[in-house]
């Protein structure tokens, strides 16, 4: 099912976005409803799609060792917040699963192949889509640097 592009308007990863580029992006977005617990994607299959939380929220899940089925939770996630957005980039397989919060949740799906059509047509939305992809990368691997060079800190003080 399509979304309306005023919906978009509502969530802040669409902010900078002005409508015109929220309708291109509208036009090409597909709403889905998961139940709770649902697996939206699950990691090591191949990225094809992004999704954005319009409504509800996800759980970021990673598997602890190759072949295990130890999983920790490393994220939550609600209403405007994207994931899996590097499959829009490179397509490899996913670095970890996503489900469906406690309540559910309504998501918008852009997927590699329609960003691909609009990257290539020249459309300012891709660009602008880029642009928003790369800044929501650039504070992820800021925050990882963070509590990487925290965690070496804390090895010569005996915390961990």
């Amino acid at each position: 099912m399509a979304i309306d592009a005023r919906a978009l308007a509502a969530l802040p990863f669409f902010s900078r976005l002005d409508m015109h580029q929220r309708r291109a992006l509208a036009q090409v977005l597909n709403e889905r409803q998961y139940a709770p617990g649902e697996s939206i994607f699950v990691e090591g299959e191949p990225g094809r799609h992004c999704a954005f939380i319009v409504s509800g929220a996800a759980r970021v899940q990673v598997q602890l060792a190759a072949g295990s089925n130890i999983k920790k939770d490393i994220n939550t996630m609600g209403p405007g917040e994207v994931f899996g957005e590097v499959a829009l980039i490179d397509g490899g397989p996913r670095s970890a699963t996503c489900l469906a919060g406690r309540e559910g949740a309504v998501v918008a799906l852009l997927s590699r192949a329609d960003f691909g059509l609009l990257f290539d047509a020249g459309n300012p939305f891709a660009f602008a889509m880029v642009r928003l992809v790369c800044e929501q990368l650039s504070d992820r691997l800021r925050s990882a640097v963070v509590r990487f060079r925290h965690s070496l800190g804390s090895e010569g003080t005996g915390r961990h």
